[in-house]
């Protein structure tokens, strides 16, 4: 027989927390205002701070349109990739299943009733998928006016001022991306 780990030590408490996801802490105050949004499974969910003035209005909109649902939406991963933001959420169908809100085709015709819960999803993809093309011309770290960059192999959305600063004091700047704006 092999020793098994006891899951009420603190030493198996520490596996179990060190393999959950995070939550960047900025995200704090949005979870508090729609903590339906942030429960469930998820891979991580982190923010740029220069995005986060998009995302929360994002959340906004999306609470306004889930009505009785609330309960069957949530972010699965919140990240940054190749300098653009990357957000991603799911919706339970009828049968209480999740499914992606980002990655679905559109369905041809919306008439039928139980159809509703597809027109909602398109929804909010759009909206998902407007507020990310919105970031895309923002600065990651002050939410001015930017474009993508590519420095040392590294895809970055900045303003003029914040790639001076990444190019000589990269530390600061990504310690600046990841500050609470609030």
């Amino acid at each position: 027989m092999h020793d098994q780990l006891d899951s009420t030590t603190p030493a198996a408490k520490s596996l179990r927390d060190s393999r959950q996801p995070t939550v960047h802490p900025m995200l704090a105050e949005l979870a508090r205002c729609y903590p339906l949004m942030f429960q469930g499974p998820h891979t991580g969910l982190d923010m740029a701070c220069g995005w986060y003035p998009v995302f929360a209005q994002l959340c906004a909109d999306i609470d306004a349109r889930l009505g009785q649902l609330q309960s069957d939406f949530h972010w699965r991963q919140l990240k940054e990739k190749y300098g653009q933001p990357r957000w991603y959420a799911s919706l339970k169908d009828a049968d209480g299943q999740a499914s992606d809100v980002t990655g679905l085709v559109r369905p041809g015709s919306l008439l039928a009733p139980e159809q509703e819960r597809e027109a909602l999803r398109d929804c909010l993809r759009d909206l998902v998928q407007a507020a990310e093309a919105c970031c895309e011309t923002r600065c990651m770290a002050c939410g001015s006016s930017a474009s993508l960059q590519r420095l040392k192999g590294w895809y970055t959305t900045c303003c003029a001022g914040h790639l001076d600063m990444l190019q000589r004091e990269p530390d600061a700047f990504w310690r600046l991306v990841q500050q609470n704006p609030l």
